[in-house]
């Protein structure tokens, strides 16, 4: 959550229609199968009357997914310290919450709650560091052809070549020209600004506002807001998680570090 699905989401939607012009706030023709807000067997209904090739968005990790081989899966992941500052954005605009808890005024105690796996520790279905990194490993230990791992800051980077890839990993490679209209109509400026078309459950009292579900799209959000006492315990958290190695790229994804 929180690492760029709403944003991947829009781009296979568009991808497979072949056109800029596809709206998902409503869940069709991609909807997000385990939130709760609709029941499930409305969601599975509306699937079936799909003809066509279908997506769905999802935050289970992989290994909570069922192994099908004619599926083409794509898993995005952020900094970590990015996506927990992005989750209290985006708690803090929904109009209810059971996370809220999680999230007290005093950041540090809500990124301790953070780093400990939620308000009793080790829960994996709360936003916490472990859930992501649990998420995280599933993919990379998957080495599944079929398994496409992006990261939300390389996607930053170069998002003509994030589209690309994702329309050749779904089996839709695009034109130059389309993959420009994709980029421009899933630039953040554009999904925020058109929140009526990308924001899940838009115009549905769910958001005080619907647009504010797109927080700021930048990274080192958590610049100003963290302690340094906070930020060594995240590492000294890190280095208990991950190697060097795959904390870098879960952290950074394909560039060099910035200094801290």
């Amino acid at each position: 959550m929180k690492s760029g699905t709403t944003w991947s989401q829009a781009i296979v939607a568009m991808l497979i229609a072949g056109t800029d012009g596809v709206d998902i706030a409503n869940g069709t023709p991609s909807p997000w199968v385990d939130h709760k807000l609709r029941p499930i067997e409305d969601v599975l209904s509306e699937l079936d009357m799909q003809s066509g090739r279908r997506c769905m968005k999802t935050h289970t990790p992989l290994d909570g997914l069922p192994n099908w081989h004619d599926v083409s899966y794509i898993m995005v992941y952020r900094h970590p310290i990015d996506v927990h500052v992005s989750m209290r954005n985006f708690i803090s605009n929904a109009v209810e919450s059971p996370l809220k808890a999680l999230f007290p005024e005093d950041q540090s105690a809500g990124f301790r709650h953070f780093l400990n796996g939620g308000l009793e520790g080790g829960d994996l279905d709360m936003p916490s560091l472990e859930a992501i990194v649990h998420h995280y490993e599933a993919s990379r230990l998957a080495q599944r052809e079929n398994v496409l791992i992006l990261h939300y800051a390389d996607m930053q980077r170069d998002p003509e070549d994030a589209v690309a890839r994702i329309g050749m990993h779904i089996g839709t490679p695009r034109p130059p020209e389309t993959i420009a209209a994709i980029v421009a109509a899933t630039s953040f400026e554009s999904m925020k600004s058109n929140a009526h078309r990308f924001t899940p459950y838009a115009g549905q009292g769910v958001w005080k506002n619907d647009a504010g579900f797109f927080d700021s799209g930048s990274g080192r959000k958590w610049e100003g807001r963290l302690t340094a006492e906070d930020l060594r315990a995240y590492d000294q958290r890190m280095e208990q998680l991950l190697s060097s190695e795959a904390r870098h790229w879960l952290e950074h994804g394909d560039a060099p570090a910035p200094d801290r």
